[in-house]
């Protein structure tokens, strides 16, 4: 079951350092609400998250939480 990934939009300062560490990519931002000064972000394929909580990590501001099962354990292998 894909975790529960909760944005706190009020808090959100547009700084898009989220969707660049998130190496599942499925965090993305909504240009046109950036334009009206409102931190957005859409989460697509919440189930292609593997929980790594980079994205919750590196919000400078803690707008990004992470509510996943406890005792999972995910493994990323990556082509070289």
């Amino acid at each position: 079951m894909p975790p529960k990934i909760e944005i706190n939009r009020d808090l959100c300062i547009l700084c898009w350092k989220c969707t660049k560490s998130c190496p599942a990519e499925i965090l993305i931002s909504n240009s046109k609400r950036k334009n009206e000064g409102k931190g957005f972000l859409e989460i697509i394929s919440p189930e292609k998250c593997f929980e790594c909580r980079a994205c919750e990590i590196v919000c400078p501001v803690k707008a990004i939480k992470i509510f996943a099962d406890l005792g999972q354990y995910h493994i990323l292998i990556k082509k070289t």
